[in-house]
């Protein structure tokens, strides 16, 4: 028996992925270079994307065309830890002179607060 794709599904993922950009169907429609009636297609379940709409959508999502069609949960490609450099954060909070929050340098009792913020959610 073959399985059918789930069109309100794939739908769903690029409204998530779209509104995760901040974007309007007009923003993503000029990106994927097509009308906003066919986003406004994809993304209601009407229909779903051709080959080439679901790379572009893939491409300026930045995500891969197995997340949009629902084979896999992870929306990133980027996202895969086996490939990911990994980085210790708790080396990092310990051991480091001097952080920064943006343009902001952390204070040691910040540093230690972040610390414990982070062992909070880790434990």
């Amino acid at each position: 028996m073959e399985k059918t794709m789930d069109k309100t599904a794939v739908g769903e993922r690029i409204v998530l992925l779209r509104k995760t950009k901040g974007w309007k169907r007009k923003d993503l429609a000029t990106q994927i270079e097509v009308s906003w009636q066919v986003v406004t297609n994809l993304e209601t379940g009407a229909t779903l994307p051709t080959p080439i709409q679901l790379v572009n959508l893939s491409r300026v999502l930045n995500t891969s065309t197995d997340f949009i069609l629902g084979v896999t949960s992870t929306p990133s490609p980027h996202l895969d830890t086996e490939t990911l450099p990994m980085v210790d954060l708790q080396r990092v909070l310990e051991n480091a002179e001097a952080l920064q929050w943006g343009d902001r340098i952390l204070s040691p009792e910040q540093r230690k607060l972040v610390k414990g913020l982070v062992s909070v959610v880790v434990d």
